[in-house]
């Protein structure tokens, strides 16, 4: 059997009470570590879905681009924001049964233009949406 306890322990009067008899040195290294403890748990939930990204999207996108013989570019920033561009001379077409489907649900933006010659269908994730 799996347990998850989310339950809170301590409540956020008694929280706040802690934190009303701290001197205001200790405000201050309370203050640094809760910046520390934010990035630390932004940057960790980033790191995973970037790997999520990895494992669940990717391989999709792969088949998806092979299946249209398509050209399939992955750029991501340091922002998080992952964008794709799928490339092809004639056209892109989504089926019924296509799982590409179930990532435009996840997409922030999508785009579809023709330029020179060829139909570039885009979309864009963004891992901070996720946290």
């Amino acid at each position: 059997m799996e347990v998850y306890d989310y339950s809170n322990k301590k409540t956020f009067d008694d929280l706040s009470i802690e934190v009303d008899c701290l001197t205001e040195k200790e405000r201050m290294e309370l203050s640094k570590e809760l910046i520390r403890i934010r990035e630390k748990h932004e940057n960790d939930n980033k790191a995973h879905w970037l790997n999520w990204f990895e494992s669940s999207i990717l391989p999709i996108l792969k088949e998806f681009a092979e299946m249209t013989e398509s050209l399939l570019e992955i750029d991501v920033n340091e922002q998080s924001l992952i964008n794709i561009s799928l490339k092809n001379n004639y056209s892109i077409n989504i089926t019924e049964n296509c799982m590409v489907k179930f990532i435009l649900q996840l997409a922030q933006h999508i785009s579809v233009e023709a330029k020179d010659n060829e139909v570039i269908f885009s979309f864009t994730f963004d891992c901070n949406k996720y946290i």
